[in-house]
């Protein structure tokens, strides 16, 4: 048995939401309710397996001789590695860290009160009722700041004139009233695409751990002399310190689906027992 021999041509990976759509049907194979909660630092771990490619595949041909050893494992590594670093990208997208909340906020505490002046205008002329305006000046928090954004729009469009209500003001409330309700929701964590994609994320993370862990074990057998594998194979979890947190999820280490029970060990893995009674003989 060689150290090495010359790898199986791969073809290019697909990256983004590209190898997403090229792993459904593992995505769909796991059970979510199988494995844990998600705990990988993503960029470490997409990054190690990744890096650790080029390495892992030139033993892709003993691998493939190992009986028990699915060798997709290997030729679909990269593809998981960048399913789940796009995955990572769209949970981190919608996350309460990401969100302008905040900096709309100011903006609408801002117009808020230009419209409540010219609100105040439109009292004194008599063509507003007061108890409107005192309505809207009493709301406070958050949710109040949207409705009041939003009724305040409502009167500077009825009296847009470009003097006393600027075009540009009823422009900034326009956007405003469009974007900060899902801004809202991100920014507390309730945006209803977040749950969807951090199971999305949980789901491939556990396919990754799954098949490099499967890679590893192989790598030990057949490098089992030289005792390299952890060399070529590095773990893909931070071992220093606590990883950097991604998201507010709950800390589990994720496990995969449950394997089937394992079948009896031959002597040698490359080829199946030659003792008649373990009832693999059928297997040459």
């Amino acid at each position: 048995m060689g150290d090495k021999e010359t790898p199986t041509p791969v073809q290019d990976t697909p990256t983004g939401q590209a190898a997403i759509d090229a792993m459904k049907a593992e995505i769909g194979a796991v059970d979510p309710n199988s494995i844990g909660i998600f705990n990988l630092e993503t960029v470490h771990a997409t990054t190690t397996a990744i890096g650790a490619y080029d390495n892992i595949v030139v033993h892709r041909p003993l691998l493939e001789r190992l009986w028990d050893f699915d060798v997709k494992h290997v030729d679909n590594l990269k593809l998981y590695a960048h399913a789940l670093l796009h995955a990572n990208a769209l949970v981190l997208a919608h996350s309460p860290e990401t969100s302008n909340f905040d900096e709309l906020a100011v903006q609408a505490r801002a117009l808020r009160e230009v419209l409540l002046a010219v609100a105040d205008v439109l009292v004194k002329r008599g063509t507003l009722a007061k108890s409107t305006v005192d309505k809207i000046r009493d709301g406070q928090g958050n949710l109040d700041l949207i409705a009041d954004v939003s009724a305040l729009l409502v009167i500077a469009k009825e009296h847009e004139d470009g003097a006393l209500v600027r075009h540009e003001d009823v422009a900034l409330g326009t956007k405003l009233v469009a974007e900060m309700p899902a801004a809202y929701a991100q920014h507390t964590g309730k945006d209803p695409k977040l749950q969807p994609m951090l199971q999305q994320r949980r789901v491939i993370g556990a396919v990754l751990v799954n098949a490099y862990s499967e890679i590893v074990q192989a790598l030990r057998w057949v490098r089992r002399k030289q005792g390299d594998a952890d060399t070529i194979a590095p773990s893909i979890y931070v071992t220093r310190g606590a990883a950097k947190k991604e998201s507010a999820e709950p800390v589990v280490k994720p496990t995969p689906a449950p394997a089937p029970a394992p079948a009896p060990t031959p002597a040698n893995p490359l080829v199946p027992s030659d003792n008649p009674f373990d009832g693999n003989t059928n297997k040459r």
